[in-house]
């Protein structure tokens, strides 16, 4: 009907619709723009809303605000208030603004060679990555990860490297440290780490997955343009400190991905470079003693505590939660793990039909009471995520990763999966705002539960292949 012949016949183009009275005076007279029709308390935020940075020192030390323009475009405007209002016109004050271009200028050393020689006994099939100089926690808590490290390498067969030994990581580093504005000096970064990575697989063939230990600013995510036509990284606020890599990424729409470390070659599309899979690679987050307990409770897989020989034991019940577009992904999850778990299993599900008034889905409450009143070996989450909340399907109540961390719940060697957007961002913990960025993350909480989690960094989910998970 909205587009009939009807709606476009010449009456509906006619001089009449067009009429001087319809475009009369009084259609536009001062009522019709009155105080009332536009009233101040419709604008009273305007200025809150477009604030970009502030500087509000006390006393009257000199103030000095350093904000990257990053992607916006157009006038910025600078105001000046005296504290309280405080003024004087015989205390004149210096306003100094000064432009830095090209915030990729230092960013002079190119080469990703690594220096190390790999050296590999026998036919190791996991390779494990980490860097002691910069993952988080004291001394002793880095000594007491190395030891785990060499423990879990042993008992399943693996390799456990750490990338500090290779003067030139460090260096890489160290020049992506000093060029914090600069996404190209993380993936300067990356590329090293993956070259050394290429040598050992060269060296021992036989390595069939990656393990990598620690959050971005440890081990960094590979960045690339986000070339999707619809929520761009660049409109995601976690949020985290601006003048950090974390910030870099997402104002200059950088999608992360961590499939390169595992992949030998690319085929390129006109959305961007992909990479071919190879081996499965995986991350633990974040803290040393995080990664510590986590590789312990997995540890003990193989040496007859909990398993035998790393095998899990065999999942007996599941949970799938969905609604709005992805409630049909829900409805098939459930399906086909009711059929693969086989009779005797217990398959809950949370599942809102798609086109359903958000008044008769689900709600967080619900949520909780069967999510973590009751282990499932299997979980599937398809919901509205952020980096630590997940939105219920009456789309007003949420549910927290901090009330998984906090829970008595047993998720150990649980196998949990999510399609929600940004379920798989993890925040590095220094680049957190304090008291603004909600801590800990989906994949720190579902760490510290020992549960393997898998999900999807982006708006994307198919765009983007952040993994938390270890393949063993």
């Amino acid at each position: 009907e909205a587009y009939s012949p009807e709606a476009f016949s010449p009456e509906a183009y006619s001089p009449e619709a067009y009429s001087p009275e319809a475009y009369s005076p009084e259609a536009y007279s001062p009522e019709a723009y009155s105080p009332e029709a536009y009233s101040p308390e419709a604008y009273a935020s305007a200025q809150q809303r477009s604030l970009v940075a502030f500087s509000a020192s006390p006393g009257t030390m000199g103030e000095r605000i350093r904000f990257n323009t990053y992607s916006r475009s157009g006038e910025f405007y600078i105001r000046v208030r005296g504290q309280n209002g405080v003024y004087s016109i015989q205390a004149p004050y210096t306003l100094t603004v000064a432009i830095e271009q090209n915030l990729c200028s230092g960013v002079t050393d190119l080469t990703t060679t690594p220096t190390r020689t790999p050296t590999v006994t026998g036919t190791p099939i996991s390779l494990i990555v980490w860097n002691s100089a910069r993952i988080g926690g004291t001394a002793n808590e880095k000594s007491a990860l190395a030891s785990s490290l060499a423990s879990f390498a042993a008992a399943v067969n693996g390799v456990a490297v750490d990338v500090d030994g290779d003067s030139q990581i460090r260096a890489r580093n160290a020049q992506a440290d000093a060029n914090l504005y600069c996404p190209v000096a993380k993936n300067l970064v990356a590329d090293a780490i993956r070259n050394l990575i290429q040598a050992y697989r060269k060296a021992a063939p036989t390595i069939t997955d990656i393990t990598l230990v620690g959050n971005d600013d440890v081990i960094p995510f590979f960045r690339t343009d986000d070339k999707a036509l619809l929520a761009s990284e660049a409109s995601y606020f976690p949020p985290v400190k601006d003048g950090t890599q974390s910030q870099s990424s997402l104002r200059h729409a950088q999608v992360l991905s961590q499939d390169r470390y595992g992949s030998s070659s690319q085929v390129v599309l006109s959305t961007g470079p992909y990479d071919l899979p190879e081996i499965p690679v995986g991350r633990l987050v974040e803290t040393a003693a995080e990664v510590k307990g986590y590789l312990d409770s997995y540890t003990a897989l193989f040496n007859g505590t909990v398993g035998t020989g790393g095998v899990v034991p065999a999942p007996k019940s599941a949970f799938v939660a969905g609604y709005d577009f992805l409630a049909d992904s829900a409805a098939a999850m459930r399906d086909d793990l009711s059929a693969g778990l086989g009779a005797g299993a217990t398959v809950d599900a949370l599942i809102s039909p798609f086109g359903q008034a958000p008044a008769f889905g689900w709600t967080a409450d619900q949520l909780r009471a069967v999510f973590l009143g009751t282990r499932h070996d299997i979980s599937y989450l398809a919901a509205h995520f952020s980096t630590a909340r997940a939105l219920a399907a009456d789309f007003a109540t949420r549910f927290r990763a901090q009330e998984v961390a906090d829970s008595t719940l047993n998720l150990a060697y649980a196998l949990v999966l999510s399609a929600g957007c940004h379920s798989g961002y993890s925040t590095v913990d220094k680049d957190a705002v304090p008291l603004l960025t909600e801590q800990p993350d989906w994949a720190q909480a579902f760490a510290r539960k020992n549960a393997i989690w898998i999900a999807g960094t982006g708006y994307q989910y198919g765009d983007t292949d952040f993994v938390e998970y270890t393949e063993r």
